[in-house]
């Protein structure tokens, strides 16, 4: 917005304050000077609106959640998202950012405080010695040593086999895997990969067997592989979420609804 003078301008600063939530009407327009998309407010209104609640008779463990130490993933800081599951009565939760581990100080930090415990994690890329692509994995700290194998894998995957992203090759993974409990990850993982690219039951059934638990996801978060044409329709991403229920009980491990 622009004003007339600073009086006018003091006076609208003023009535804005961290957390105050309003409606704006405008024109979006291209603004030159900051290089970006910004809306011109014909009008601003204070709106009320209660906070986001967890209304389940079940509360919850969320056991794939990203903070703003995710690269191009997630803005939340650790310390809201560990405050927001405590205040929805969650009794844990799993931080797991990608590649990295540096959410953990402020992490233990606040957990103390907000009555809630905190599983350590990291969302890694795992590869295979001979081949490039990398898969999504999850990778949950159950002990103390799996803490600190965590954070080998960690300084080996940035130090010695970064390639794009520090990787974790499969082989070092079985050295360190001690104390340390694998999940599927999501549609990047290596099942749900299996699953859209039509690899055979075995294929998948031999996939799924490296992993301690498999995960699915709300339809919502894979969107897009309808938009890129990967998957029919929606009925099809919910037919992977069902796949992967069908490998797990032929294989006799737990499902794990996560959220990413």
């Amino acid at each position: 917005m622009f004003f007339d003078d600073k009086e006018q301008s003091n006076k609208v600063s003023a009535a804005f304050t961290n957390g105050l939530t309003v409606k704006v009407k405008g024109t979006v327009q291209f603004d030159k000077f900051s290089n970006e998309l910004v809306i011109y407010p014909d009008s601003i209104s204070r709106i009320f609106k209660d906070s986001r609640k967890d209304t389940a008779s079940v509360t919850r463990i969320e056991l794939h959640a990203h903070t703003r130490m995710s690269n191009m993933d997630a803005v939340v800081s650790a310390k809201m998202l560990i405050q927001t599951a405590a205040k929805w009565g969650h009794p844990a939760i799993a931080i797991t950012d990608h590649g990295v581990v540096q959410a953990f100080p402020e992490a233990h930090e606040v957990a103390a405080k907000a009555g809630i415990k905190i599983i350590y994690g990291m969302e890694g890329y795992l590869v295979e010695e001979d081949l490039n692509k990398a898969w999504h994995i999850i990778l949950l700290a159950k002990n103390s040593v799996g803490l600190r194998n965590l954070y080998r894998l960690v300084s080996l995957s940035h130090l010695k086999y970064l390639h794009r992203t520090p990787r974790i090759p499969r082989k070092i993974l079985m050295e360190y895997r001690e104390g340390l409990i694998l999940g599927s990850a999501c549609e990047a993982g290596e099942l749900i990969q299996g699953i859209i690219k039509g690899a055979s039951e075995e294929e998948l059934l031999n996939i799924a067997a490296f992993y301690d638990y498999l995960e699915i996801q709300p339809i919502g978060n894979n969107e897009f592989l309808v938009r890129e044409g990967k998957v029919p329709d929606h009925k099809a991403l919910q037919q992977i979420n069902i796949k992967v229920c069908e490998i797990a009980d032929k294989l006799n491990k737990n499902v794990v609804a996560t959220g990413d």
